[in-house]
C-alpha cells in the first residue's frame, strides 16, 4: 500500500499513465516495525524496515511558543536560539545512538546518523535514516514530540482565468502587481517567454540517496537558494520527452507557475496568468527517482520519475519564512501531496512552519488530491491553516477525479487548462511551427532562440494556482487586509458548484466578487458577519399589501461550529424568515451553518394592522454571545390598502402525483367570488422521493390568473412542478383569500384527468382509513417475525381488495399502496389473506394467508406499495382471488393519517390512474343468504338469488362493456341465470324475468365465482342501456361456507366492473350508493317541481369529458327543464347561478324508457360555459311519474369510455 499517491496534472502526454493512489495501510503483518511511527507508512517502507534498512524519518522534538519565536526572530537572539535547537538536535542523537542496545553499524553509518540530512530549526525537527530499532529509541526519547516518514508526495488559460472572474479584475487594474508568489514544484523553466521578467528569485531542495534517488539540484548539492537569479529552479532536463520513455512529472511545475502568475503568451493576450503581474519564486523540492521507487506511483511504467521528500518541503518553506520581507511574500503553491485523511492534519509535521507563515500574512495553498475521494484530502492539502482548493470542470461541475471533503476550502477550474509546458530549439526551418506538443503555429523564437510550448493538464495541481493568482490580485487590490478577511472574500462570494455533495461546503472562487464584497465591507459581531448593514425601508407599490419590498440580510458564521442566531425583538408588523423558506413566518431563530450563510429575509407582516411612519429596530443575539446586532426599520405606506386575507386550510389528499406522473390531478376551490387566491401553499407528507416536512413551507405554488374563472380557481398538474419531484405524496392546502369569499364558505375537490382528457373523480377522497385494530391475543407470529424482539405494533383492519387477477389472466395492470408511514416506521411485511380463489391445479381451500417479506424497494417515503408481481412471486398466486392485506410494522403513525389502509390503484393503457375505493359489494342490498326454493316437478330444493337493478347496463354493442362477477358460489356454474330489462332504450321488454334467459357457460365457472361478459347479454337482443336485475339459482351445496370479504358462511354476492373502448377500467360505485339528491314539491297549478342537487365541475359541450344526465322514474317528457350554472369557468358575466340561467329545450327522442337522458350536445343552449357547478330543474306532470325519482351522472370520455361520479351523491370535502 502506498502512503503517498498522485496529485500531478492528467494531460495528453501523460493521459492513461496516472492510477488513483492507495489507501493508508490500515492492517499489515508488519505492524509492530512502524508502531513507533505517527501517521501512515508507505508499504515499501515497511517492506525495507523487514528487511532491516534504514528509511528517511522526520523527528520532531518537543517544543514552546516561546523558544519557537525566538528562533523565528532575524535578531542576536533568534541565531542564539537556533544554535540552541542544534545542540538539542545532537543531544538526542547521541543519547539514541549510546543508550542501551547501542546501534550496530558500520563507523559510515554512525555518521550517517549523526549528521541529519535535513534541519528545520523554526518547526524544531530534523530529517535523517533510521532502522526500526532506532525510530524506537527516538520515538521514546523525552525530548522527542513524534516520528514521522519522511514520505513522498508527486507532483499533483484561457476560459478558466475568465470564468473566476480573473478578467474583471483586470479591468479595474489589478494584475497582482506589489505581490510574490512562491512555487514549491518540479521547477520552472525561466527561459519560457510566460516567465520573461517574472521569477525574482529561485531555490533548489534535493536529496541524494545512493542507489534510489539523486539530486535535482546543479552539481547533485542538496541545497541552494538564491534571491537574485531565476535559474537555480530548472527542471528535469528531460521535460520535453515522450510520456513512455521520459522522467515523468519535469512538465509539472512550469505549467503550475504560468497558471498562477504567467506573463502573456505572444499574442494570444487571454493565455496569461491569474496574477500576470506578480514577481514568481521558483523552488525545487523534488528529487529524481529510479524505477522502483516509483512503481508506487506508476504502476507497470519502467522508467524514472520525480518526488518530493516532505522533509525537502520543509526546508523549503523554513527557507521562505526567513526571507519572506526581502521577497514580499504572499502566497506559496504546494501542487504536490499524498495520503487520504478524512480528519484535518493537526500533527503534520509541515504544519509548524505552515502556521508561522499564517501568522505573518502569508497564504499557502495546497490541492486537494485527484484520488476522487469523497471524504478525504491528501496531505498538505488537509493540514488546518493550508488553503486547499479542488477541481472543477465544464459548467463548475466537481471534476470526478478531485478529492473533497467537508473541509475543502475552494473549488476552481483543474480540466484540460492550457498553460506553459517547455522551451525548445527551433526547427530546421527556423521558426517554431513544430508537430510537438503545444506547438503554436506562427510564432518565432524569443531573443533567446527559443521556442516556448503550451500544453494542456488536468487536475487538482491547475485548480490550486487559480486561487493561488487570486489571493495575489486581491492582495494588489486591498493591501490592509487581513489574512482572515480575503479568504472570507473569497469564501463568503464563492458559487457553489451545482452537483457538489452535500457535506462540501466549498464553492468555485469569484475573485471580482470577493473584492467587492471587501470594498463594500461588512461587520462582525459576535463571530457573526453581516454583509453590507443598512435600514429596512419598507414601501408599497399598489394597495395589495404584497406589495410592499423586502430585504435580504446575508449572515455568516465565523467561528468553528455552528450556532443560532436569535431574534431578541422585533416590531409586529415586521416578518423576518430564512429567504430559502419564505413562507415559515417569523421565527425567535435561526441556524447559522458554518457550511453556508445564513439569508434572512424581512419583509412586511400583511396580516397586522399597519400605518405609515411606523420605526423600530430589529435585535439579533448570536448564541454564546453577549454581542447585539441592530438593523433599523422603517415602515413608508401610500394611499390606502387592501383589508387583511384569511387562511383556510383543506386535506389531505392521498396519492397525489407530482407533475411528471401519468395520472393528471385537478384540484377545484370554488366559492373565489371577490377574487382568487392571494397564496396557496402545500404541505407535503409521504413523500416516495424528496425531502419535505410535512408543513407548509414544502411548497408554495404561483398563483396565475388564468387559472381563475371568476368564482373557481384551478390547480392543475404543471403547477405542482414548483414543488419537486415527490412522486406521490399526501398533500394538503393552505389558502390565503378575500375574507368575505373565506366567510361565505370555499371548497376544494380532487377530479383526475388522463392523458386523452377523460375526467373522473377521485371518490375515495370521501372516506376516512378505518381504525387501528391491536393484534388478536395468541395471534400467531408470522415466520420473517418471529426472530424480532419487540412485537409489531398491530395490524391493519383492511377492507378486503375483490376480485384481483394476476397476470396470467388478464393485462390490467394494478397495484396496492398504503400511505401515512412515519419516516422512522419500520416495515416488517405484508400478510395476505386469500378468499375465494380461483387457481389453476389448485383444490379449492377457501382460505389461506400468505407471508410477505418487506421488500425496501417497495418503501418510498411515506408509502409502501405491494404489487401483483410480489404475491405472484412468494404467494405462488395465479388466477383470480379477493384478497385481504395487512401491513406489519413499527413506529408511529404520520400526522396526517390516523390509521392505514391499503388502496387498490389501477392503470389504464394510457397511463391514466383511476381508484377503487368501494370495496364493500354492489348490488342494491348487502351480501345475504340465498332463498331456499322447491322445485314443483322434482320436490328437490335448491337456492335462489336476486341482485340489482344494476343501472344503465349497455348491452353487447355498447362500447363500454359492463362485467359481472358472482362470489361465493362454487362447484361449477349456477343452474339458471334471468334477467329483468327495465327502461331499456330499444326494443320491447316487460321488465321481469321472463325478459331474457342466459346461456350458462362452463368455461365462465372458477372455483369460488363466475362471471358474466357483455358477449353473453347478446341472447337478450338490442336493449341498447337499460337497468338489469339478475335472478339465478344453484344448488344448495355450491354456496361457500368459508367466510370472505364481509360475506358470511352461506352469502353471496354480485358485483359490476366495465371496461372501457380503449381499454380503460372503472367499477360502478353508484351500484352501491343511491341517486343523487332530487327534492320534490307540488306547484299550485299540480305538477311536480323536482329539483337537483349540485352536479360539480360539468363540463360544456366542447370538454373531452362529457356528461350524459338520467332521470329515472318518469314515463314521459318533462314539460320544462332548467338548468342554473354556479361559478362558471367562463368570464362572460351571463351565468349567476340561477335557473333563469339556462332552459333546455325536452326531446322526445331523449325518452329511455322509464327515464329521460340529457345529453351532451343539449347542453349547447346553455352557451360555451367550459364548466360550472350545475342545478336541474324539472317540471313534469304528475301522471308521467313511476317510482322513485332519481338523477345520475355519467361521463362519456372521447374514446367512448364511460365512468359515473359517485362524488356526486356526497357532501364537498
Amino acid at each position: 500500500m502506498r502512503t503517498s499517491f498522485l496529485i500531478a496534472g492528467l494531460c495528453f502526454l501523460l493521459s492513461g499513465l496516472l492510477e488513483d493512489a492507495a489507501q493508508a495501510q490500515s492492517e499489515r503483518p508488519s505492524a509492530g516495525l512502524v508502531r513507533d511511527i505517527s501517521g501512515p507508512v508507505s508499504e515499501r517502507s515497511v517492506d525495507r524496515l523487514a528487511e532491516g534498512e534504514r528509511i528517511g524519518v522526520i523527528i520532531m522534538l518537543r517544543d514552546d511558543p516561546h523558544q519557537r519565536a525566538l528562533r523565528e526572530s532575524g535578531d542576536v537572539r533568534g541565531a542564539a536560539a537556533r544554535a540552541s535547537f542544534e545542540d538539542r538536535m545532537r543531544e538526542v542523537i547521541r543519547d539514541v545512538r549510546s543508550r542501551e542496545g547501542q546501534l550496530r553499524a558500520s563507523a559510515g553509518t554512525l555518521a550517517e546518523l549523526s549528521q541529519p540530512y535535513a534541519r528545520f530549526p523554526l518547526s524544531a525537527g530534523f530529517a535523517l535514516r533510521a532502522t526500526a530499532e532506532e525510530i524506537g529509541r527516538f520515538a521514546s526519547h523525552p525530548e522527542v514530540e513524534r516520528v514521522f516518514e519522511d514520505a513522498l508526495s508527486a507532483p499533483q488559460l484561457d476560459q478558466s482565468t475568465h470564468r473566476i472572474g480573473a478578467w474583471s479584475a483586470w479591468a479595474q487594474g489589478f494584475e497582482g502587481q506589489g505581490s510574490t508568489v512562491a512555487v514549491l514544484d518540479t521547477g520552472v523553466d525561466a527561459f519560457h517567454v510566460m516567465f520573461q521578467d517574472v521569477i525574482k528569485a529561485s531555490a533548489c531542495f534535493s536529496s541524494s540517496v545512493e542507489g534510489e534517488s539523486s539530486s535535482l539540484c546543479e552539481n547533485g548539492v542538496s541545497r541552494q537558494t538564491s534571491l537574485t537569479s531565476a535559474t537555480l529552479a530548472l527542471p528535469c532536463l528531460d521535460a520535453k520527452a515522450d510520456a513512455e520513455n521520459g522522467t515523468e512529472g519535469c512538465l509539472h511545475g512550469t505549467h503550475v507557475a504560468s497558471i498562477a502568475a504567467g506573463r502573456r503568451f505572444h499574442d494570444r493576450s487571454f493565455i496569461r496568468g491569474v496574477a500576470p503581474s506578480a514577481k514568481l519564486v521558483a523552488v525545487q523540492v523534488f528529487s529524481r527517482f529510479n524505477s522502483e521507487a516509483c512503481e508506487d506511483f506508476y504502476p507497470g511504467r519502467d522508467a524514472e520519475c520525480v518526488l518530493s521528500p516532505t522533509s525537502r518541503q520543509i526546508e523549503a518553506l523554513e527557507w521562505l519564512y526567513s526571507v519572506k520581507d526581502e521577497l514580499g511574500l504572499t502566497v506559496i503553491n504546494m501542487s504536490l501531496g499524498g495520503g487520504e485523511f478524512s480528519q484535518p492534519c493537526t500533527t503534520d509535521p509541515r504544519r509548524s512552519i505552515i502556521q508561522s507563515l499564517t501568522q505573518v500574512g502569508v497564504f499557502t495553498v495546497a490541492a486537494s488530491g485527484n484520488d476522487g475521494f469523497r471524504n478525504a484530502l491528501s496531505a498538505p492539502a488537509c493540514i488546518p491553516e493550508v488553503v486547499s482548493v479542488g477541481s472543477t470542470g465544464t459548467g463548475t461541475t466537481p471534476n470526478g477525479f478531485s478529492n473533497q471533503s467537508q473541509d475543502l476550502d475552494f473549488f476552481a477550474p483543474g480540466e484540460a487548462i492550457e498553460a506553459a509546458a517547455f522551451t525548445e530549439a527551433p526547427s530546421e526551418t527556423g521558426d517554431c511551427v513544430s508537430s510537438a506538443v503545444g506547438a503554436y503555429v506562427g510564432t518565432y523564437p524569443d531573443i533567446r532562440f527559443l521556442c516556448s510550448r503550451l500544453t494542456y493538464l488536468s487536475g487538482t495541481s491547475m485548480a490550486a494556482p487559480h486561487v493561488t493568482g487570486a489571493l495575489a490580485i486581491i492582495r494588489d487590490a486591498l493591501p490592509e487586509a487581513s489574512f482572515d478577511e480575503i479568504l472570507d472574500a473569497l469564501r463568503f462570494t464563492a458559487r457553489r458548484p451545482p452537483q457538489a455533495l452535500d457535506h462540501v461546503p466549498a464553492g468555485e472562487i469569484s475573485i471580482n466578487k470577493a473584492i467587492s464584497y471587501l470594498q463594500e465591507g461588512g461587520v462582525i459581531v459576535g463571530g457573526v458577519i453581516l454583509i453590507r448593514p443598512r435600514t429596512y425601508v419598507a414601501r408599497n407599490a399598489s394597495r395589495d399589501r404584497d406589495s410592499f419590498n423586502t430585504e435580504t440580510y446575508r449572515f455568516y458564521e465565523n467561528s468553528i461550529t455552528s450556532r443560532r442566531l436569535q431574534v431578541l425583538s422585533r416590531p409586529d408588523w415586521v416578518s423576518i424568515s430564512e429567504a430559502s423558506r419564505p413562507l415559515a413566518g417569523p421565527s425567535d431563530s435561526f441556524l447559522l451553518d458554518i457550511e453556508r450563510p445564513l439569508d434572512l429575509l424581512f419583509s412586511v407582516n400583511i396580516q397586522e394592522e399597519l400605518a405609515d411612519g411606523l420605526t423600530g429596530v430589529v435585535r439579533l443575539r448570536p448564541e454564546h454571545s453577549d454581542a447585539v446586532i441592530e438593523i433599523p426599520v422603517s415602515l413608508h405606506i401610500e394611499g390606502e390598502l387592501d383589508q387583511i386575507r384569511k387562511v383556510v386550510t383543506a386535506g389531505p389528499w392521498s396519492m397525489v402525483g407530482d407533475s411528471a406522473n401519468p395520472e393528471a390531478s385537478i384540484f377545484r376551490i370554488v366559492g373565489l367570488d371577490r377574487s382568487m387566491p392571494h397564496r396557496i401553499n402545500v404541505a407535503i407528507s409521504g413523500a416516495a422521493s424528496g425531502d419535505y416536512q410535512n408543513a407548509f413551507t414544502d411548497c408554495s405554488l404561483p398563483v396565475r390568473p388564468e387559472r381563475y374563472s371568476g368564482s373557481e380557481y384551478l390547480i392543475v398538474r404543471g403547477d405542482l412542478a414548483a414543488c419537486g419531484a415527490f412522486d406521490r405524496a399526501s398533500l394538503r392546502f393552505q389558502i390565503l383569500a378575500d375574507p368575505t369569499d373565506v366567510d361565505a364558505g370555499l371548497r376544494m375537490r380532487r377530479f383526475f384527468l388522463d392523458r386523452e382528457g377523460a375526467l373522473t373523480d377521485a371518490g375515495y377522497d370521501r372516506f376516512r382509513n378505518i381504525e387501528v385494530s391491536e393484534s388478536a391475543a395468541g395471534e400467531a407470529v408470522p415466520a420473517f417475525l418471529e426472530d424480532l424482539i419487540d412485537q409489531p405494533q398491530g395490524l391493519e383492519d383492511n377492507l378486503i381488495l375483490e376480485w384481483i387477477g394476476s397476470s396470467s389472466v388478464g393485462a390490467i395492470s394494478e397495484y396496492f399502496v398504503v400511505q401515512g408511514l412515519e419516516e422512522d416506521a419500520r416495515v416488517h411485511g405484508v400478510w395476505a389473506d386469500f378468499y375465494f380463489e380461483s387457481q389453476p391445479g389448485r383444490s379449492p381451500s377457501g382460505y389461506r394467508r400468505c407471508e410477505l417479506p418487506a421488500i425496501p424497494e417497495r418503501r418510498r417515503g411515506g408509502e409502501y406499495v405491494v404489487l401483483v408481481s410480489d404475491l405472484e412471486t412468494h404467494c405462488g398466486f395465479r388466477g383470480r382471488a379477493d384478497i385481504l392485506l395487512q401491513l406489519l410494522y413499527e413506529g408511529e403513525l404520520g400526522p396526517v393519517h390516523s390509521n392505514l389502509r391499503f388502496s387498490r390503484m389501477v392503470q389504464s393503457p394510457d397511463g391514466g390512474i383511476t381508484d377503487f375505493y368501494n370495496y364493500r359489494y354492489s348490488g342494491m342490498d348487502n351480501p345475504s343468504r340465498p332463498s331456499v326454493k322447491t322445485d314443483s316437478e322434482t320436490g328437490q330444493s335448491y337456492l335462489q338469488s336476486t341482485w340489482g337493478a344494476f343501472g344503465w347496463t349497455g348491452d353487447a354493442d355498447a362500447p363500454t362493456q359492463s362485467v359481472f362477477r358472482i362470489a361465493g358460489i362454487r362447484g361449477g356454474a349456477p343452474r339458471t341465470i334471468d334477467v329483468s330489462i327495465a327502461g331499456s332504450l330499444r326494443g320491447n321488454y316487460q321488465g321481469d324475468y321472463s325478459d331474457c334467459s342466459l346461456e350458462i357457460n362452463p368455461a365462465r365457472a372458477s372455483d369460488w365465482d363466475y362471471l358474466i361478459f357483455a358477449e353473453d347479454l347478446e341472447v337478450c337482443g338490442d336493449f341498447g342501456r337499460a337497468d338489469l336485475t339478475f335472478r339465478f339459482t344453484m344448488g344448495r351445496s355450491q354456496v361457500s361456507q368459508s367466510a370472505g370479504n364481509g360475506v358470511a358462511p352461506g352469502q353471496v354476492s354480485m358485483r359490476r366492473v366495465a371496461v372501457g373502448a380503449e381499454g380503460d377500467l372503472t367499477n360502478f360505485s353508484f351500484d352501491v350508493y343511491r341517486y343523487a339528491g332530487v327534492s320534490r314539491s307540488t306547484r299550485a297549478d299540480g305538477r311536480i317541481e323536482a329539483t337537483s342537487e349540485v352536479f360539480e365541475w360539468v363540463g360544456d359541450v366542447n370538454q373531452g369529458t362529457r356528461s350524459i344526465f338520467r332521470l329515472s322514474g318518469v314515463t314521459d317528457l318533462p314539460d320544462e327543464i332548467h338548468v342554473a350554472l354556479d361559478h362558471a369557468s367562463s368570464q362572460s358575466g351571463r351565468y349567476v347561478g340561477e335557473f333563469s340561467d339556462c332552459v333546455l329545450e325536452p326531446r322526445p327522442e331523449r325518452m329511455d324508457g322509464d327515464a329521460y337522458l340529457i345529453l351532451p350536445q343539449d347542453m349547447a343552449e346553455c352557451g360555451a360555459f367550459v364548466r360550472a357547478d350545475l342545478r336541474i330543474r324539472f317540471i313534469l306532470s304528475s301522471e308521467s311519474l313511476r317510482g322513485r325519482l332519481g338523477l345520475r351522472r355519467f361521463a362519456v370520455t372521447n374514446t367512448g369510455g364511460l365512468t359515473d361520479f359517485v362524488s356526486d351523491t356526497y357532501r364537498h370535502k
